[in-house]
């Protein structure tokens, strides 16, 4: 390999590491640099990561070639940045203006707030999902092209984001109801992976083998579905 083409590709991971590094302090900056914001970027970023090495791994598969487990990884941490503070503040904000007690302290309490129960499940159940949509699809666009052009292309998928959300909106409505709030987005991000799996590993067995690989790699990551 030449000098100059040596050169060239440390100059461009350099340039990625430096960017990536911003990005993620940023992230936790916006999200208030405490420890509950450091574990939230931490446990988002992760599932999403998680979630791109295993599409990548049967895309690979499929197409009889190594896996680029490194470009996915350097995606994930991308969107993680991206997402991050938004899933972090969006349930800080409907913890707060639309709290709910969980149904475990319901039933050892008696009292049940059939109000506030139907306004969180409205807010978390329809609302999130359609605001959420449109935020994740040009988000996982900047992450994977890391660049704006094309960027419009990216709203045509909102829609099929949506749909994913909604599919998913018992779990998230479980997650509000049963578990402690300082705990709804380390659980979402765990569901969120996990839905995803199970998703890639349907979409393994009912499309056809010629057809898999290109019909993944033009969607849009489904990661956030349950997030």
């Amino acid at each position: 390999m030449a000098l100059e083409e040596i050169v060239k590709k440390t100059f461009r991971v350099m340039k990625r590491t430096a960017l990536l590094s911003a990005l993620t302090f940023a992230s936790i900056g916006l999200m208030g640099l405490t420890a509950e914001a450091v574990r939230d970027h931490a446990v988002l970023t992760g599932s999403l990561v998680a979630s791109k090495m295993v599409k990548e791994k049967n895309e690979a598969k499929k197409e009889n070639r190594n896996p680029r487990y490194l470009d996915e990884v350097v995606k994930g941490m991308y969107f993680g940045a991206l997402v991050s503070p938004y899933i972090h503040y969006s349930y800080g904000l409907m913890n707060k203006y639309f709290p709910v007690d969980t149904i475990p302290k319901t039933i050892s309490t008696g009292t049940l707030d059939v109000d506030k129960i139907t306004s969180r499940a409205l807010v978390n159940g329809a609302i999130y999902p359609a605001v959420s949509s449109a935020y994740v699809a040009p988000t996982d666009h900047l992450s994977t092209k890391q660049t704006t052009k094309g960027i419009y292309r990216s709203f045509r998928s909102i829609l099929q984001i949506m749909k994913g959300m909604y599919l998913t909106a018992p779990l998230m409505l479980l997650n509000v109801f049963f578990a402690s709030p300082v705990l709804h987005v380390p659980i979402a991000a765990v569901i969120g992976f996990l839905v995803d799996y199970v998703g890639l590993r349907r979409a393994k067995k009912d499309v056809p083998n010629e057809s898999y690989s290109t019909q993944q790699t033009n969607q849009y990551s489904p990661q956030l579905q349950a997030a």
